[in-house]
């Protein structure tokens, strides 16, 4: 039986529950990009003879930016499964708008999870490659991803997604709102 509100949801909205199992196979490939990318900027760094950006000491510090993006990671997939009823895999995608959770503070919570992870990774190996292949998916993703997924949205949710753009920030910030409109 559905939530009160599914009667609200477009039948373009409308989509089965959310599959644990793509869930699952969705953080695989994540985490064999990312562990990719981390391997490509280190073999780039010894075929190019970089040293370490960073002396052994301080390279620990970037378990925090590690931590942190693992933790927002889940967090927002979760919001997706639980407030959207759906998975951050396109095949899957929320019935709703996500505006709960990090998406609270982050139109893009996924995004900056998987970057603060390559940063984490690349201050703890010291790779300057990695910290590279870091700026140059920021500004892959601020450019050219984002912008066409934020029409595709637009066009799928409309005024709803125009007002949540409004209120939060493409990347991060402070302001906790959340829509109060209900899900059309």
């Amino acid at each position: 039986m559905g939530s009160p509100h599914d009667s609200d949801i477009p039948e373009t909205l409308k989509s089965p529950p959310p599959s644990a199992r793509i869930l699952i196979d969705g953080f695989a490939r994540v985490i064999a990009v990312l562990f990719g990318l981390i391997i490509a900027g280190e073999l780039i760094d010894l075929v190019l003879r970089l040293r370490p950006f960073s002396p052994d000491p301080w390279r620990w510090l970037g378990l925090a930016p590690l931590f942190l993006g693992t933790v927002l990671e889940v967090t927002a997939t979760r919001a997706f499964w639980s407030l959207g009823k759906g998975t951050p895999h396109p095949s899957q995608p929320p019935r709703r708008l996500v505006d709960g959770g990090p998406y609270a503070h982050s139109r893009n919570p996924l995004y900056m999870a998987r970057l603060l992870v390559l940063f984490g990774a690349a201050c703890i190996v010291g790779s300057v490659s990695t910290l590279l292949i870091t700026l140059v998916l920021f500004l892959s993703l601020d450019f050219f991803l984002i912008p066409r997924e934020e029409a595709r949205l637009r066009a799928r949710l409309g005024r709803d997604y125009d007002e949540y753009c409004a209120r939060v920030a493409r990347w991060f910030s402070l302001r906790h709102t959340r829509l109060t409109a209900k899900p059309r």
